[in-house]
């Protein structure tokens, strides 16, 4: 039961990595009628929602289950909005949070970012990838991190 005077959020993360596991198991109906009797109940209520999440990164996925990503796709924007939860800028913001007591960049950030953009403006003829003329803002803006690091986690995210 749930309580009627305070919001319910009831989270559902990466759904596919459970269809992917369960389907194997014959159970891939059962979990799609789960989120979707789940979502037609939240509906009737005030006070409840319901998050899913969909990996947006498709490196890894089989025939099955970009077919599931779809369906899930379809019955999800039946029953609610879609809402990309991070964009490029916003990953090193997360992940600092996620990782870090993050209060902002430190003076030693910013001379770290702009020693890198000096040493890329230098061997510019020699990289491939880092733009010379956006350097220090892309170093600033992934600080701790290596650019090319959250790169990574982007794709695998």
């Amino acid at each position: 039961m749930l309580p009627k005077d305070r919001p319910a959020v009831i989270l559902m993360d990466e759904i596919l990595s459970y269809a992917s596991t369960y389907r194997k198991r014959g159970y891939g109906s059962r979990l799609y009628n789960f989120p979707d009797a789940l979502g037609e109940t939240a509906r009737g209520e005030k006070n409840v929602a319901v998050v899913v999440s969909i990996p947006a990164s498709e490196l890894e996925y089989t025939p099955e289950d970009v077919a599931d990503e779809q369906r899930f796709k379809k019955m999800l924007d039946r029953l609610g909005k879609a809402i990309i939860m991070s964009a490029d800028v916003e990953i090193a913001e997360i992940i600092r949070r996620r990782l870090f007591e993050w209060y902002g960049m430190p003076d030693e950030g910013r001379k770290t970012a702009g020693a890198y953009a000096e040493w890329v403006i230098e061997h510019a003829a020699e990289l491939t990838g880092i733009d010379a003329d956006t350097a220090y803002e892309r170093f600033q803006a992934s600080y701790p991190f290596h650019p090319s690091v959250l790169s990574v986690f982007e794709r695998k995210w």
